[in-house]
């Protein structure tokens, strides 16, 4: 019996050492292979998908290959009770060690596929995402794999995964009610994620104060904005998702904007509107559409006449140098007018 013992687990001991050496060579001959073949490609995403499995892959297939051996055992080992329980219990851990491996891997690779997107594939694939949902995705991504692979492993170690399962869901129940506002800002992200009401870039005016902010960041419980003066504006996703935006870029970047002018009643207006579409025409501002500018009369005062001025421009941030402009040329008008 002693004997028998002293023979499984040297056997063992030689299984992991064959084991841990060609596990060694065989990886090192695969990745020296394999970074052959990815300098020869133009692409970046073999790159990409070759750093994330460069760490594991020597792991994995000592794992692998120790497996092989554990399931070609001796049948005379594997018949004595104690030493078939020991067996098994390699068996099946080592099993689980090899999907923990698997799923760590296939997070990376996922996780480098999507960077690969976010980065530089979205300029050349066929596939159109939102990039802006790229983040998002990634979390999600890593979430459901790791929850994937660690409940195959449980159950390949030999656990009652049905159990775990019901006790995560308690544990998740308790977690939930004790941080509701967490989850209620995650969920809204989520929503902000799926729903796109603005992207990245996206100037937005707030309902209330009136404060108008571009959309740098959507994280999972907050997003970050940023105003006229380059702050950072950080609000939390669900209270963004209750408030009442105008998104001043979409659904195109194309923007109407206006203001109010007050000019004498005497004005004449149509020699105004030449004044300011030449003055537009000679200074040529980034971002202006050609005659797109409009002298709108609106209430008629005491003494003056109230304008609306509007136009149209590329993209909201060029209407603040334009309107700059008008004015300095409105007034620069009724200078003259007055003389």
């Amino acid at each position: 019996m002693v004997s028998i013992f002293l023979l499984f687990w040297g056997n063992i001991l030689v299984l992991l050492a064959i084991s841990l050496a060609a596990g060694w060579v065989l990886g090192k001959l695969l990745l020296r292979i394999a970074s052959f073949f990815v300098r020869k490609t133009s692409t970046t995403l073999d790159d990409r998908i070759f750093e994330a499995i460069k760490t594991p892959v020597e792991s994995f297939l000592f794992l692998a290959i120790f497996y092989f051996f554990v399931l070609e055992l001796p049948k005379y080992v594997q018949e004595i009770t104690d030493l078939s329980a020991a067996a098994v219990f390699l068996e099946r851990y080592t099993l689980a060690f090899l999907i923990v491996i698997i799923t760590y891997t296939t997070s990376k690779v996922a996780g480098a596929l999507l960077r690969w997107y976010y980065e530089e594939g979205s300029k050349s694939s066929r596939v159109k995402l939102d990039v802006t949902l790229i983040p998002f995705l990634r979390k999600f991504s890593e979430l459901a794999i790791y929850f994937v692979g660690l409940t195959a492993a449980v159950g390949a170690a030999g656990f009652d995964v049905t159990g775990l399962i019901a006790l995560s869901s308690i544990v998740g129940i308790v977690i939930g009610f004790a941080s509701q506002e967490t989850l209620a800002n995650i969920f809204a992200g989520m929503a902000l994620q799926l729903d796109r009401p603005y992207h990245y870039g996206d100037y937005v005016r707030f309902s209330f104060g009136g404060e108008t902010a571009k959309v740098k960041k959507i994280g999972l419980c907050s997003t970050m904005l940023e105003d006229s003066n380059g702050a950072a504006i950080i609000i939390s996703n669900s209270e963004l998702a209750k408030q009442r935006l105008v998104n001043f870029s979409y659904p195109s970047s194309t923007f109407g904007a206006s203001f109010p002018a007050d000019v004498p009643l005497s004005t004449d207006l149509k020699k105004l509107h030449a004044h300011l579409q030449q003055a537009l025409a000679q200074a040529n501002p980034t971002g202006y559409e050609p005659s797109s500018l409009k002298l709108n009369a609106g209430r008629i005062k005491e003494a003056s006449l109230e304008l609306s001025v509007s136009y149209r421009v590329a993209w909201f941030p060029n209407s603040a140098p334009i309107q700059f402009l008008l004015n300095e040329k409105m007034l620069e008008f009724l200078k003259k007018g007055r003389k």
